[in-house]
């Protein structure tokens, strides 16, 4: 079986015992697809991995000089906010997992197209296994869960402007 590249780098990396801020560097190239995995994955970043796997991908966790902004928050997670094509990345760990992903950017899709700046019906409250909730700023919020992870879409007149995925294991926001 052969790894993608940013795999098989983390692999390498974790036998040789490199560590991530070695890597600056040599991450400034992304591994970055345009899928959008409901439940599962955005880009390169899948829920779970680890903050070594990530900072392969997508560069190290650098205060300045480095790709990703850092901050530490809500409920102790360390979050990096990446720019990419159209929008951010938003990546938050929780135990050096990831346990939240956000994006703006209309480059991340499903299969069946879904993603920032789609179109969702504004007549009904369900859609292919999403629910509906109106928000107090006139906004919906379009929900699905799976087993460990719920998918939220943020719409605006039907329009999808934000895609988040967090771990049912984080309280969840309230419109």
């Amino acid at each position: 079986m052969q790894l993608p590249v940013s795999r098989a780098r983390a692999v390498l990396v974790a036998a040789i015992g490199v560590s991530a801020a070695t890597l600056c560097g040599a991450t400034a190239a992304v591994a970055d697809g345009p899928t959008l995995v409901l439940n599962q994955g955005i880009g390169a970043v899948r829920m779970g991995e680890s903050h070594l796997q990530v900072a392969l991908d997508y560069g190290s966790f650098c205060a300045k000089g480095c790709p990703g902004k850092v901050s530490v928050g809500q409920y102790g997670m360390t979050t990096v906010s990446y720019r990419v094509p159209g929008g951010n990345l938003v990546v938050a760990f929780r135990f050096n997992r990831v346990a939240l992903l956000q994006t703006t950017s209309p480059r991340y899709r499903t299969s069946g197209g879904l993603g920032v700046g789609a179109k969702l019906p504004t007549a009904s409250t369900t859609w292919r296994g999403f629910h509906s909730t109106r928000c107090h700023d006139g906004s919906n919020l379009w929900a699905q869960s799976g087993k460990a992870v719920t998918t939220r879409l943020r719409t605006v007149s039907g329009v999808v402007k934000a895609v988040e995925m967090r771990v049912l294991s984080l309280p969840q926001p309230n419109c």
